[in-house]
């Protein structure tokens, strides 16, 4: 016979042997014992490379128990015109529990699995002993962050859904749940993150407006106990009260212990309208004459110029005066 190879098919961890010789048919050979039950313990061992090849070739794999040491080389091409399956078959005697198995992989990792129960039809993927898969990003509330996954692997998915690259972007928080498959879904892996972030940052503000426009009013503000904020070019605490400040818009940053995370709060301090008046003025012919005159502005301005004892018509020389209302005070010429 020649073209011989080496597999498993009645699947029971023992190699049989399908060959093809002179004569026109394939023979199948299958390893059993003569009353078809064997009292020795078995495992196989089929590799997934990530980083290296995806078949592994050029793998070898060490099976240590109780005490005695097993080697075998991932090979290909193995006999005429023929390639034997790529599982690596072991005998193990009587033990039950495999010490320890080792791979040094063709990209030169090695790793090392531990305690692996007899009759196990194995599948280790390349890289899997350390992966983890992570998820980073600043954490702070509205960010999103990148799921990272820690092989290559080409059909991806996340929570069901299909994914590619070695990263995926997240925009909320929650639990992420990759899966893995290799060879049409034959070698697996899957792992589980939560990612997490801090909530939106707390700030209310108590604002005391002035009577008049353009004055101080009295700022004040409450956040978490965590946090400080910036307000122009200070750092204040998370708490202050009667900080004199003008009306109008006004910006608080929030930054948390770390000073990472910082978020910007966008208020308008509200204020008194403006006075305002205007004086409708024919000019006088002559010097220091007497020419009519309309006021009015800002509440109809009927107490502005009550104030002044005004009449409409109003017969006025050029001046310069003041007047005050409500406690406010306002200039015109």
């Amino acid at each position: 016979m020649y073209s011989l190879a080496a597999c498993d098919f009645n699947q029971d961890l023992a190699p049989d042997v399908i060959a093809l010789g002179n004569s026109p048919y394939l023979q199948m050979l299958q390893n059993a014992t003569v009353d078809g039950s064997s009292s020795n313990e078995r495992l196989a061992v089929q590799l997934c490379g990530t980083h290296s090849n995806r078949w592994a070739i050029g793998a070898e794999v060490r099976v240590h128990v109780q005490g005695v040491s097993q080697l075998q080389l991932v090979s290909c091409g193995t006999d005429y015109v023929t390639q034997h399956s790529w599982k690596q078959y072991f005998g193990l005697g009587t033990a039950q529990v495999v010490d320890s198995i080792e791979v040094d992989w063709p990209s030169g990792l090695h790793e090392v699995w531990y305690d692996i129960p007899s009759g196990t039809d194995l599948r280790l993927i390349e890289g899997s002993t350390t992966a983890e898969l992570s998820a980073s990003g600043s954490g702070c509330a509205g960010d999103s962050a990148w799921l990272n996954f820690p092989m290559p692997c080409p059909d991806i998915s996340v929570n069901g859904l299909p994914a590619t690259g070695d990263s995926l972007a997240i925009y909320e928080p929650g639990t992420y749940i990759v899966d893995c498959r290799w060879m049409g879904g034959l070698f697996q892996w899957s792992d589980t993150v939560v990612w997490t972030s801090q909530p939106p940052h707390a700030l209310t503000i108590q604002w005391t407006e002035p009577q008049c426009f353009n004055e101080m009013g009295s700022l004040g503000w409450s956040a978490d106990s965590v946090l400080t904020v910036d307000y122009g070019d200070v750092n204040f605490p998370f708490f202050v009260q009667g900080l004199q400040v003008q009306g109008g818009p006004l910006t608080l940053t929030t930054l948390d212990s770390s000073g990472v995370c910082a978020e910007l709060h966008e208020f308008n301090l509200v204020q008194p309208a403006q006075l305002e008046l205007y004086i409708e003025y024919d000019p006088c012919p002559v010097s220091r004459g007497l020419s009519p005159g309309l006021c009015g502005g800002l509440w109809g301005n009927a107490e502005l110029c009550a104030q002044l004892g005004w009449r409409e018509p109003l017969y006025v020389a050029r001046r310069r005066s003041s007047f005050a209302t409500p406690g406010c005070q306002w200039m015109y010429s």
